[in-house]
């Protein structure tokens, strides 16, 4: 799996250098693959000890995307 934290790092340097319409579908991409990665089959193939951390890092990226009012 990714590191969706960086990803969103990523995202954010690119809002603020004024990324336009890269900028929105990188974030738009990156809220499917959070929402994808909390799916239970997804987690199935995510060792029980990353369960933790997957689903703390997936939500922290959609509540950071939510308060953007980026919607996927």
């Amino acid at each position: 799996m990714n590191n969706l934290r960086e990803e969103l790092k990523e995202v954010l340097k690119m809002k603020s250098s004024a990324g336009g319409f890269h900028y929105v579908q990188k974030a738009q991409q990156l809220g499917r693959t959070a929402q994808k990665a909390r799916q239970l089959s997804n987690l199935l193939r995510t060792p029980i000890g990353q369960w933790r951390k997957t689903l703390s890092d997936t939500r922290y990226v959609l509540d950071e995307l939510a308060e953007m009012d980026i919607s996927w």
